[in-house]
């Protein structure tokens, strides 16, 4: 069975490549789609992750990172006053993109990049950066200085040592801090006094509790409704400050949350979409290719086999084709990739469970396909081929 089904796999050269092209292009555009959309959930997750907090106090109706929120620097204290509340810490989050900026002393009205402003006690760490470029311990900016993401500095030629000016205050780059950026959140970090001088503001973003009673929330998972977060102590302080009270956990999902609703279903779309045109191709090839062979195939029926044996050459030759063109689509994903990474500043990120995934649903499609084509060949007549001398 497998060599018949290999030799009429190879017999049209160009049928071959059309079937090959068209699922590898298939299998590249969903795992980079796929790959980008595993890098965006990641990159919302890694800064909420290194915030050693179990709680985020927001501006109601900010449950997420990418709202941004401003509250009342005395919520700080209000927090504290409860009994099972360890430690508390300020944080501003603010996107400083609006304000003019500058690198020393040299408007960068040609060159602005986003900035997110990042404010938080050095005295404690509680927010700031926790790996630097240069791979030593992390030390912490005082005031009138900078941590910069290194994703910034190396976009804009930023170096250790410049100074960026925010508005009228100038900020000299002491370090380049690693892997503390999101997709849209470009960081620089700052001693909360700094953020707030800069800001004009005496207010926060947010505070961040440690409580002493773990865990801190619990997702209750309901069989036909969404899952259901309980805290407590989320609820006690929400009512006493009238804000919104987070877990991390909620707090984190919530801002992956985000990327799933705004780049999540489309690429899901764009996944069955891509798919559904390479069964069409796998489809039209496998079939012609099976009508060219149904003197082939009358003459193993008449010889004795059976319906079973012909379909399963079908079936073979089409997920032969299909797996060279998924190998080659994966090669082609993680060729392209560093060049997609330069030039849209997009990297991806992608494991062994999510090209198992995508190899069974290429192969589902594909024996899909080749239905049609099987049930040609194995209802065709052997007296009829041998009477029309197919």
């Amino acid at each position: 069975m497998v060599p018949i089904a290999r030799r009429n796999l190879v017999h049209d050269r160009a049928r071959l490549v059309l079937v090959v092209l068209g699922v590898a292009v298939t299998v590249t555009l969903i795992l980079y789609n796929i790959g980008m959309l595993l890098y965006a959930m990641d990159r919302a997750a890694i800064y909420i992750a290194h915030v050693e907090a179990d709680l985020w106090v927001t501006r109601p109706g900010s449950d997420n990172i990418t709202k941004r929120s401003f509250i009342p620097s005395t919520t700080l204290a209000e927090v504290a006053r409860h009994p099972h509340v360890e430690a508390v810490f300020p944080l501003i989050v603010a996107d400083v993109s609006g304000i003019p900026l500058g690198v020393d002393g040299a408007l960068l009205e040609e060159r602005s990049f986003p900035l997110t402003l990042v404010g938080y006690e050095t005295t404690t760490g509680v927010g700031g950066p926790w790996a630097l470029q240069d791979g030593g311990g992390v030390r912490h900016p005082r005031a009138n200085e900078m941590i910069l993401d290194e994703k910034v500095a190396q976009e804009n030629k930023i170096l250790v040592g410049d100074t960026i000016r925010v508005g009228e205050y100038e900020l000299r780059v002491i370090a380049l801090s690693r892997d503390t950026s999101t997709l849209t959140e470009k960081m620089g970090f700052v001693p909360l006094e700094t953020a707030q001088r800069i800001l004009m503001t005496n207010d926060i973003s947010y505070v961040l509790a440690r409580v002493e009673t773990k865990p801190v929330a619990v997702r209750h998972y309901n069989a036909f409704a969404a899952p259901e977060w309980e805290c407590s102590i989320c609820d006690e302080l929400a009512a006493t400050t009238e804000l919104d009270v987070l877990s991390r956990d909620q707090f984190l999902e919530n801002s992956v949350g985000v990327w799933m609703q705004w780049i999540g279903v489309w690429i899901v779309a764009m996944g069955v979409v891509v798919l559904a045109v390479a069964a069409v191709v796998i489809l039209l090839a496998t079939y012609t290719a099976t009508v060219e062979k149904l003197p082939e195939f009358g003459v193993l029926k008449a010889i004795g086999a059976s319906n079973r044996f012909v379909a399963l050459i079908v079936l073979k030759q089409t997920l032969w084709g299909a797996t060279i063109g998924f190998v080659l689509g994966v090669l082609g994903t993680f060729a392209i990739a560093p060049i997609l990474s330069r030039l849209f500043d997009i990297d991806i990120l992608l494991n062994v469970p999510v090209v198992l995934l995508t190899y069974l649903a290429v192969i589902a499609f594909s024996a899909l396909a080749a239905f049609v084509a099987m049930r040609k060949a194995v209802t065709v007549d052997p007296l009829m081929v041998f009477h029309t001398r197919y």
